[in-house]
């Protein structure tokens, strides 16, 4: 057997570690590329690709600092290769839904390609609004995250009570599955909060966006959709101007929602409050996972297909009328605001005090006694 290698000495012949060997090699493979494609051609070294990271070429049109987020926009190249991901970026407009974090400054214009992660774990730039925020999203038109109670990029450490503002923050990229927001415009002359409960009346099959407004008391049975976390203005002018966002119907782990009160229990069901962008406990559409923070809970939406009321007059059976819908806990029951015309197809509902039940089937609100 060989002698074993000295200090600093490789198991190959001679003293060259594993460390100079890997630059030999590397610097031969640059050589024999350069040579192949021209010194001006040539791509920049590297001994291997990393493909939670890619290379950008700046196309957002300002000088970007590190730390910030982009989209990735189209491949860069001409030819499709692992060996080599290029590609161009955009300040975030939601519409690619592919983002990065820049781990070096960029310049704008120009040849200047700097590379960016786009899954792992790195410092970001993240615009902190409530301290007790453990994740980022990427808002539309903004080159800096955002904090929130919950999205696809995960804090790594708690934020300084009190210290909100553009924060470097250690971040982990890709953690969390993304929920898919869709184009919303806030039709009411109030503010959409951040996380707020709106009623879709609409589609704007032009623009490509929903349209959206408060709760109504006249819409018990609505679909709803959840902003996200900024607020949106309400409309303004004459004619009325619209302010647009970004809604979610659904999320793989629930929706955080801005709401009245905190939740007691695990699997509680609220409900929308008519005049009100915020939940409120002890309603129906909503079952509550837990809470998400000051002012929000995490939660699942879900379709309403009954409920308890009163009528204000009596119905004649085969007739229609309103039902006050009423929300609470067992025994406290009261009116939500909410109404709803249904048809007592089976049964004459004969008294204004006493509990009627509603159901709903093939799209019809039916009504009958419930109350002896």
């Amino acid at each position: 057997m060989g002698e074993k290698p000295g200090v600093g000495e490789s198991q190959r012949t001679g003293p060259l570690n594993a460390r100079v060997w890997a630059k030999v090699y590397d610097s031969a493979d640059q050589y024999h590329r350069t040579q192949a494609m021209g010194v001006a051609n040539a791509p920049p070294r590297s001994s291997r690709t990393d493909h939670q990271i890619v290379r950008l070429v700046n196309g957002t049109g300002y000088n970007l600092r590190q730390g910030e987020v982009v989209e990735v926009d189209d491949y860069a190249l001409a030819n499709l290769t692992n060996d080599y991901l290029y590609f161009n970026s955009a300040t975030p407009d939601t519409t690619r839904q592919i983002f990065a974090i820049m781990l070096q400054p960029q310049l704008t214009g120009g040849n200047d390609v700097q590379p960016a992660l786009v899954r792992g774990v790195c410092k970001a730039l993240v615009n902190v609004t409530d301290t007790g925020h453990k994740f980022a999203v990427v808002e539309s038109g903004l080159r800096v995250l955002q904090s929130a109670a919950a999205g696809p990029v995960k804090i790594l450490h708690p934020l300084p009570p009190g210290d909100t503002g553009e924060t470097v923050c250690m971040v982990d990229v890709g953690c969390c599955e993304a929920e898919t927001g869709v184009p919303f415009r806030n039709e009411s002359t109030y503010e959409v909060p951040a996380y707020g409960v709106m009623r879709v009346v609409g589609y704007d099959a032009t623009l490509k966006e929903f349209r959206t407004e408060r709760p109504h008391a006249d819409h018990f049975h609505s679909i709803y959709l959840i902003n996200g976390a900024t607020a949106v203005p309400g409309a303004t002018g004459d004619p009325l101007e619209y302010s647009s966002g970004t809604g979610y119907f659904q999320g793989t782990t629930g929706l955080t929602i801005a709401c009245s009160g905190s939740p007691s229990a695990y699997g509680e069901c609220w409900g929308p409050t008519p005049g009100s962008f915020l939940l409120r406990q002890h309603g129906e559409g909503f079952y509550v996972l837990r809470g998400a923070g000051t002012g929000l809970v995490r939660a699942f939406p879900y379709e309403v297909f009954s409920g308890v009321g009163k009528v204000p007059s009596t119905i004649s059976k085969g007739s229609t009328g309103t039902v006050y819908v009423y929300y609470g806990s067992s025994g406290s029951e009261a009116d939500s605001g909410f109404r709803i015309t249904c048809n007592a197809r089976f049964n004459a509902i004969t008294s204004t005090t006493k509990f009627v039940e509603i159901k709903r089937w093939n799209g019809q609100w039916y009504v009958g006694p419930l109350e002896c």
